[in-house]
């Protein structure tokens, strides 16, 4: 969802990958990377379904 939302609003991910330890920053990352490629459309859509799903 995190990803989703980061690539529908700011596009693919930009900078180094955070370190091991900060885990949360970590995962974050991985999951907006993750989304890397895809249109802002596309990942609206992404997003938009994963809410769906959710509700």
């Amino acid at each position: 969802l995190y990803g989703a939302y980061k690539q529908a609003t700011k596009g693919d991910v930009k900078g180094l990958k955070p370190t091991f330890f900060d885990i949360t920053a970590r995962s974050k990352w991985q999951a907006w990377a993750n989304m890397r490629g895809k249109t802002q459309d596309e990942a609206k859509a992404v997003y938009v379904d994963l809410v769906v799903k959710v509700e």
